[in-house]
């Protein structure tokens, strides 16, 4: 055979063994061969002992998942753009059959070896180095670390009504809003927390507090009433604690409370009404003191029995008669009436009243004597009478008794009320 001289200028044209990705696996390339797959257009180089190794590596573009690039026939080094990761085929399936499609269709087949994302703002590239672009304002850094600046009230997340962003928590959380509640106020309530204060607290906290525009719950439409302070400071209408603090009653009206004896001519039975008090259905008598009383001694001079009618007074009726309707009886510590009755010749007026605590009636006036030769003959006794609240727990009323020896006038009324110190 004739040799064939090559120099510098011969010009050779050198084809190589070739056939589809399929058919290479079938074979095995000598030591130095080349192979060429004619679908996946991919070099190979044998090594003499399989299929050859892939010459070159080869970006198999943007993918949606793993399974894309197990389609794509990918060789070691092969990269590719799945979401923001950039990815590469890991070089151990290199050169073996049973080994390069291990694991091409799942992540464990890949090295991620980088981010494919763009540069976002507040970022920047400088020198190969991506750099968070500082402000100087709201960003700083102080030494390694990125701390918060001055935050400008128009860069804040918008938030509920009535609310202050803050941390919610004692951890490192995200600012969360923080809600302050109706008639409060945020500020420090420790050293270390954020928290709801109300009113209340900054005033009895305060040093010489000043308050305008106060409404007292309860008092509106109610007239012009007092308003009190209790020993802890707090303000109210109901005088609850205060010594000695008497509270009239309405001197007339339909608040009145009291009772009237009536039908001066009327024998033998007087009239008795009342206003705002529960009356006995029946009419008390009693011919001397001693029946009243339980001891004493025998009316003089006076020619009828006493007739008497019993009045009942509860909380409710008290409550209406001095218009306030927080006072409990046990508050009450007496009560002030007012009496007027006639007493004319052989005639007298009666007022007394049912002693609970102690189970006996009490007296409070009457003059069962003759004036008939007096100076005096007509006249009126007035008198005032003040009764303690001697009530038996369980039993909060007060049982007065009105009347006279014969059909005269007579009243008595509620002047006012005493509150317990």
């Amino acid at each position: 055979m004739a040799s064939v001289e090559i120099t510098d200028n011969t010009i050779i044209r050198s084809l190589v063994r070739k056939g589809t990705n399929d058919e290479r696996k079938q074979i095995s390339l000598a030591e130095g061969e080349l192979g060429f797959t004619t679908d996946t257009k991919r070099l190979f180089i044998g090594d003499g002992s399989g299929i050859g190794n892939a010459t070159g590596v080869k970006y198999l573009g943007t993918v949606n998942d793993f399974n894309t690039v197990a389609s794509l026939n990918p060789m070691p080094g092969d990269y590719f753009k799945l979401g923001s990761g950039l990815y590469a085929r890991k070089t151990g399936y290199q050169g073996s059959t049973s080994l390069e499609n291990d694991n091409a269709s799942v992540e464990a087949g890949y090295d991620k070896i980088g981010l494919a994302a763009n540069i976002g703002d507040g970022l920047v590239l400088n020198n190969d180095n991506l750099n968070v672009d500082v402000d100087g304002v709201s960003i700083l850094i102080d030494g390694n670390q990125l701390k918060v600046g001055e935050v400008l009230y128009d860069v804040l997340p918008s938030s509920s009504a009535n609310s202050l962003l803050g941390n919610s928590s004692t951890n490192e959380l995200p600012p969360d809003s923080i809600s302050v509640n109706e008639n409060s106020v945020l500020g420090r309530i420790a050293s270390s927390n954020v928290d709801n204060v109300t009113f209340d607290q900054i005033l009895s906290n305060a040093t010489n507090p000043t308050v305008s525009s106060l409404r007292i719950t309860g008092l509106n439409n109610a007239g012009v009433k007092a308003v009190y302070v209790d020993n802890n400071g707090n303000l109210t209408n109901s005088p609850t604690g205060l010594s000695n603090n008497f509270i009239a009653s309405n001197p007339g009206g339909s608040n009145y409370l009291g009772v009237t004896l009536l039908n001066v001519l009327a024998k033998p039975t007087p009239n008795i009404t009342s206003n705002n008090v529960t009356l006995a259905s029946g009419l008390e008598k009693f011919t001397d003191y001693q029946t009243y009383l339980g001891y004493g001694v025998s009316m003089v001079g006076v020619n009828e029995p006493i007739t008497y009618k019993a009045a009942t007074l509860d909380i409710n009726d008290v409550r209406t008669a001095v218009q306030n309707f927080n006072i409990t009886w046990g508050q009450i510590q007496d009560f002030h009436f007012q009496y007027t009755g006639a007493h004319q010749d052989n005639a007298t007026g009666f007022f007394g009243y049912r002693n609970a605590l102690a189970g006996s009636n009490v007296m409070l006036t009457s003059l069962p004597f003759n004036i008939k030769d007096g100076s005096q003959r007509r006249r009126y006794d007035a008198s005032y009478h003040i009764i303690p609240n001697s009530f038996v727990t369980g039993t909060e009323e007060l049982t007065i008794h009105v009347g006279s020896n014969i059909p005269a006038p007579v009243q008595v009324r509620l002047v006012g009320i005493t509150i317990r110190g």
